[in-house]
């Protein structure tokens, strides 16, 4: 890693970071709503998250039906700091990735695209599969599928739009 990684990672550039993810998700978030009222895809449900996340912290980690899973407790606070924690951590990731192979702002946009896609194979293979919704949420109806791509690459444009007008990639330019 070169040495400019480091000094450019000040308190201000963390918290731009930081507000980037926390404004990607609330792109997707819109978006999200936008579609589901449109008909597109699905209405995020936060409180499945919060009983997801809950899971986790109480170390269970499959279920065998979404309806155990709920039962299982979890609020929809949960579900909200969750989602936009993992927001801030993609936000994190790409802002290192565009530090280290030193990308400009076009490469930075392409990767906040394919850093959401790959939060939907996240959500795809581990999620659904983890509480009773079968790989690629399958038993739920290929909606669940097509939400998530829809909403993690709403995810990827909110990061793409949010690094660009908050100056993050200009340092790269040689």
């Amino acid at each position: 890693m070169n040495i400019f990684f480091y000094r450019s990672f000040s308190a201000l550039t963390f918290m731009k970071v930081f507000f980037c993810g926390l404004g990607a998700t609330l792109v997707m978030d819109f978006l999200n709503k936008v579609g589901a009222l449109l008909g597109w895809v699905y209405r995020m449900d936060l409180n499945f998250l919060g009983c997801v996340f809950n899971g986790w912290i109480n170390g269970v980690y499959e279920f065998k039906t979404p309806a155990e899973l709920l039962a299982s407790g979890g609020t929809k606070l949960q579900g909200m700091v969750g989602h936009y924690l993992i927001g801030v951590f993609f936000a994190i990731l790409l802002f290192i990735v565009s530090r280290i192979f030193l990308l400009n702002k076009r490469e930075v946009a392409a990767a906040a695209l394919v850093l959401g896609l790959s939060a939907a194979v996240f959500s795809l293979i581990i999620i659904f599969p983890s509480t009773g919704l079968g790989i690629y949420g399958w038993k739920g109806g290929m909606g669940l599928f097509g939400t998530s791509l829809y909403n993690h690459l709403a995810y990827g444009f909110g990061l793409a739009i949010f690094f660009h007008f908050t100056h993050l990639v200009d340092v790269n330019k040689s």
